[in-house]
């Protein structure tokens, strides 16, 4: 099954061109299994305040929703990104600043 991790830099929601490998790696999946639908869940590292973190973690899920619609033409009806404030998938605080991409 899939579930592929993107990692975001402090504060931003812009796809790195390091991955970008990432993406691509899901929309191959996607494309290779058309019959399953992912959900993208974007989340931030606990600095800051808490009402950004969560718009955040929202654009995060955004950028990789709107990368595998643009970029490689997957359905939008068969993504589905959240925002889930801040993350506490890693132990390192830092590492959660990421979208996580997992089959529905």
């Amino acid at each position: 099954p899939l579930m592929s991790n993107v990692q975001f830099t402090l504060n931003s929601a812009k796809v790195r061109k390091s991955e970008m490998i990432n993406v691509y790696n899901i929309a191959k999946w996607m494309n290779e299994n058309p019959e399953v639908n992912v959900v993208v869940k974007g989340y931030a590292s606990p600095e800051g305040d808490k009402t950004f973190n969560e718009k955040l973690s929202q654009k995060r899920a955004d950028a990789i929703k709107n990368k595998l619609v643009k970029d490689y033409k997957i359905a939008e009806d068969r993504i589905i990104a959240t925002g889930e404030g801040v993350g506490s998938v890693f132990e390192t605080p830092k590492y959660n600043r990421a979208s996580i991409c997992v089959a529905k």
